[in-house]
């Protein structure tokens, strides 16, 4: 991203694949792509944060529509839930609720990480680097059109270039042969 920002070049994050949980499509359970879109989410609230100190409200609500869905009711959720379970998502919840001092584990080592960055770039690079979230990253979404298809696109997708682990190919074929 700081490449893309310093030479205004679009950055390809990858390839992400989901899957429809629900008949409507509404909501999705990611297949491929969790680390990118949490790691790219954590940066996010962390801007969402600065932008909050520096500019106020407005300016941080630029982030909120990536970060936010809205309810037909009006009532506001993350867009984004790790897996139950692992701590995660409790950590990646307090960032969402801007308590980052009760983040924990990698969520909360990520937010310091990116905390620690983006407070040591001066303002016009952090606008800049907000531009070029906004206008120069891409992100491809698959969505076929049930488990196994998915699965089938993840194992193409990663069984080409760089070797994937022989535990990873177990593991896509087991939840696969679960779906």
């Amino acid at each position: 991203l700081m490449d893309a920002m310093d030479h205004s070049t679009y950055h390809f994050l990858g390839q992400i694949i989901l899957i429809g949980t629900d008949a409507e499509r509404k909501e999705y359970r990611i297949i491929d792509g969790q680390q990118r879109l949490t790691t790219l989410s954590i940066l996010l609230i962390v801007l969402r944060e600065y932008f909050m100190e520096t500019e106020g409200e407005d300016a941080a609500s630029t982030f909120d529509v990536l970060i936010k869905a809205q309810e037909l009711d009006g009532d506001e959720q993350r867009r984004l839930e790790l897996l139950k379970g692992t701590g995660d998502d409790e950590s990646y919840e307090q960032l969402y609720l801007g308590e980052p001092d009760a983040a924990t584990g990698d969520i909360g080592d990520a937010y310091d990480y990116f905390n620690k960055k983006v407070s040591s770039l001066n303002h016009n690079k952090v606008e800049d680097l907000r531009q070029t979230i906004l206008r120069e990253v891409s992100i491809i979404k698959t969505v076929p059109k049930d488990i196994s298809s998915a699965y089938r696109v993840f194992q193409t997708e990663n069984n080409r270039g760089k070797d994937l682990r022989t535990v990873d190919l177990i593991k896509s074929l087991v939840l696969e042969a679960a779906a």
